[in-house]
């Protein structure tokens, strides 16, 4: 007895030297980790107001969803995630896809994802099984939803749940999304006869001898004469003309069906790209951002992601050289036809980087990658870059 008891002493010692030696933890049946840090990168086709993704109200438009979840359990299980909006509806679900972030391999989804809870939830479910305790996962959701008419402007959390199959469930308000009312929203110009405007752009058109208030205004196209969309005037029976869905040349018929303004609506174009496809820390750390477009001047918006994780606001002022911050993530920049960016990426981390570029008033979007590699061993990089706690601050 006192033998096999010393035994299993001795055992037990070792075993705890060789945790010791190693820096590893024992983890006894019953704790749980817990899936952590649910968190939004990004959501297209929005404009970022106040650190909120803003849409308009009474639109239908598509969306590119993306976020990150940290630590989702890899034990063959089935894990519910669940992406519930505010307000309005998924009207209809293009795709869905999960990715293992930290060798971009794709997670399978089980079954197929579905909408419920009257439109408002999107839900699937992954039984990702491995060898590792958890992944940490990027799902990217391509959907169009119904914003609804709201009567002053709305406000409410994009929420994300995990129901983990192994570790704690989450329940996260990823982001804030803001429905704008009409009456709220600022035009980004009023019409003029025979002016071209760019495609969601917000226009309005006032006149006085021919619209009163709360008419019922049509816009037509000049092609055949096709109803685009009614709109109905406001109390000062000033008309707002969203332009989201319109390409081609209109005209706005008042209620006495009299043609009185006519105006085109082009799309933008954006061709943004790097002139490298990777720069090196302590080295040449630097690139030049290229970008064409169609249109001689407005504004780009800026964000970007190194490793899926959000890029800070002050870092992308660091490496455009300049930007006024519009919120933490993003920036904003003026745009040409036709400009060359210079980017100085010594004080960022190495990663894989990729850069959305937003036209501030338009549709128009591009994106651009390019990877920030390591100094080589015994090149000078620069400390801010190279410091585990330094890259924790340049990220959001």
């Amino acid at each position: 007895m006192t033998d096999t008891s010393t035994k299993v002493r001795s055992l037990f010692l070792t075993a705890l030297m060789v945790v010791s030696v190693f820096g590893g933890t024992i983890a006894f049946a019953g704790s749980a980790a817990a899936a952590t840090n649910a968190q939004a990168v990004s959501l297209s086709n929005t404009t970022m107001v106040g650190g909120s993704f803003a849409v308009d109200e009474n639109t239908t438009v598509n969306h590119d969803l993306v976020f990150n979840v940290d630590n989702v359990s890899t034990d063959g299980g089935t894990d519910t995630i669940r992406v519930t909006i505010p307000a309005g509806e998924y009207s209809s679900l293009q795709d869905v896809t999960v990715t293992n972030r930290s060798d971009n391999s794709n997670v399978a989804i089980t079954g197929s994802a579905e909408v419920v809870n009257n439109g408002r939830t999107l839900t699937f479910d992954i039984s990702e099984d491995g060898s590792t305790q958890g992944i940490d996962i990027q799902v990217a959701v391509d959907f169009t939803a119904n914003w609804p008419e709201v009567s002053s402007d709305t406000s409410g959390p994009l929420n994300v749940e995990v129901q983990d199959s192994q570790f704690e469930d989450v329940d996260a308000d990823i982001a804030t999304l803001l429905i704008r009312d009409d009456a709220t929203t600022s035009a980004d110009s009023g019409i003029t006869n025979g002016t071209t405007y760019w495609q969601g752009q917000v226009l309005t058109y006032e006149n006085s001898s021919a619209i009163s208030a709360n008419d019922d205004v049509e816009i037509r196209r000049v092609s055949d004469d096709g109803l685009v969309t009614q709109v109905e005037a406001n109390s000062n029976g000033q008309v707002t003309i969203r332009t989201g869905n319109l390409n081609g040349n209109y005209y706005v018929e008042g209620p006495s069906n009299n043609q009185l303004v006519f105006f085109e609506v082009a799309v933008q174009t954006l061709d943004i790209s790097f002139d490298q496809d990777s720069v090196r820390l302590g080295g040449d750390e630097t690139a030049n951002l290229d970008v064409e477009s169609n249109r001689a001047t407005y504004n780009h918006t800026i964000s970007a992601t190194l490793d899926g994780s959000a890029v800070s606001a002050s870092t992308l002022q660091t490496i455009l050289g300049g930007g006024t911050v519009i919120d933490d993530t993003t920036v904003r920049v003026p745009g040409s036809n036709s400009q060359s960016l210079p980017a100085n990426f010594s004080a960022a981390p190495a990663g894989n980087l990729t850069l959305s570029v937003q036209v501030e008033d338009s549709t128009a979007s591009d994106d651009a990658s390019l990877t920030i590699n390591p100094a080589i061993e015994g090149q000078a990089a620069s400390p801010t870059a190279s410091s585990p706690r330094r890259r924790a601050t340049l990220l959001r």
